[in-house]
């Protein structure tokens, strides 16, 4: 018998908008020409916003300022400011802070890739331009280029932001401090050469990074041996794995996009637990050809606009017509803070087929607490009002927990 904790409420698949390097120089026009569209559809975008953009060769910096190498703070843009903060009260974007200036160190890495002796100093310059920016501190941080050292990830943590940043094996090769600068220089690269001017969105999975779920196990297994697997604590923090089974190559391409879009949605819809969270990562100003005014890459922007309407349930993501009707359209302080919250108050034990869900909050409820069986199945319901079936899916949700309440859940082999 093996059930497994889902995080969206209902069983429903957490689904996140990330837009990266909104700058000074973001025009709002940019920002609403892509979005409007996913604003309608009830979508809230999470802005990684780069406090003090530097002057370099990089794409997200207008073509007559990439030699300035001077620091453009995002406060001295007031319209864009104005821009964001209504759409912050209105509950339709969510800020994350994206690096310091953007800049690249020595070449070829991100400027939290490399530890520098100005860089716990910047880090408070850009925290303090965001507070000021936005009246809020930071609670995200998304390092420039997914590159972070495992020194600055520590000194990221020691200003309570929470990072976002990619735990693969590209990743791990770069932090290492046991591979020569040479080698990591050539794969940088090489891998700049292929991708870096490429016009492309990428599907991303979110893993929420530290103590377990629940205070046992985040899986229940009726082995011989009647095991229980917890995972070791660790640091909170959040990061991005590729979608199973799926090459960045075909992520570049338009035409190749929404197919493997496709293959992802249709995964999620076997396996939750599997496709745990899906998070499309964007680029504003990559839909406007070294920031022409109105947007030049159609293909793109079409493909955009149609995984909008496959990530709504408006249009069938397949050719079997399947429709996605189990998305929640979240945030990463929504995902966060309901991860926390049923991390904090629920617990779960099992003896035999006997799983008990029990809540050890005297205050708090948890609404919609899913979970799912991926091996056996639901013996009986005891209370047919407040616990569901999702048959297709092999989902279980409790709609309310209680303060100090317990559910017995029994599951046959």
């Amino acid at each position: 018998m093996e059930i497994e904790p889902l995080v969206g409420p209902c069983g429903k698949l957490p689904i996140l908008i990330r837009d990266d390097d909104t700058n000074f120089f973001t025009m709002k026009s940019m920002l609403q020409s892509i979005y409007s569209e996913a604003w309608s559809k009830g979508f809230k975008v999470s802005l990684s916003v780069i406090p003090l953009q530097k002057g370099t060769d990089d794409m997200c910096v207008p073509p007559n300022f990439r030699k300035s190498g001077l620091l453009y703070p995002i406060t001295n843009n007031g319209t864009l400011i104005k821009f964001l903060r209504d759409k912050l009260q209105k509950g339709e974007i969510e800020v994350l802070q994206h690096g310091s200036s953007h800049s690249v160190v020595e070449s070829y890495r991100g400027e939290f890739g490399m530890n520098t002796s100005d860089q716990e100093a910047n880090l408070k310059r850009a925290i303090s331009i965001m507070k000021e920016a936005f009246e809020i501190r930071p609670r995200f941080f998304v390092p420039p280029y997914d590159d972070i050292s495992y020194k600055n990830l520590k000194l990221v943590k020691k200003y309570g932001l929470i990072p976002i940043y990619g735990r693969e094996s590209i990743n791990k090769f770069f932090r290492s401090p046991f591979i020569p600068a040479f080698f990591k220089k050539m794969a940088a690269k090489k891998i700049y050469q292929k991708f870096g001017k490429s016009a492309y969105v990428v599907p991303v999975m979110i893993n929420i990074l530290g103590n377990n779920l629940y205070n046992n196990s985040n899986k229940y297994k009726n082995a011989d041996d009647n095991d229980c697997h917890v995972r070791a604590a660790g640091a909170e923090a959040i990061n991005t794995l590729p979608p199973v089974g799926l090459p960045i190559e075909k992520l570049i391409s338009p035409v190749s996009f929404l197919d493997s879009i496709s293959k992802i949605l249709s995964l999620a819809s076997l396996n939750r637990s599997r496709i745990s969270s899906l998070c499309i990562i964007n680029h504003y100003h990559q839909y406007f050809n070294d920031w022409n005014k109105t947007i030049t890459r159609t293909n793109m922007f079409n493909s955009w606009q149609k995984l909008l309407s496959c990530l709504t349930g408006d249009t069938a993501f397949d050719d079997n017509c399947q429709y996605l009707n189990f998305g929640w359209k979240t945030t990463f302080s929504e995902l966060y803070n309901r991860f926390r919250k049923i991390k904090r108050t629920i617990t779960a034990s099992k003896t035999g087929s006997k799983i008990t869900i029990q809540s050890i909050s005297d205050s708090e409820t948890v609404d919609n607490l899913s979970f799912l069986i991926t091996y056996g199945s639901l013996e009986k319901l005891y209370d047919t009002e407040n616990v569901t079936l999702e048959k297709e899916s092999n989902i279980i949700t409790i709609k309310e927990v209680l303060p100090k309440s317990k559910f017995n859940i029994y599951v046959n082999d």
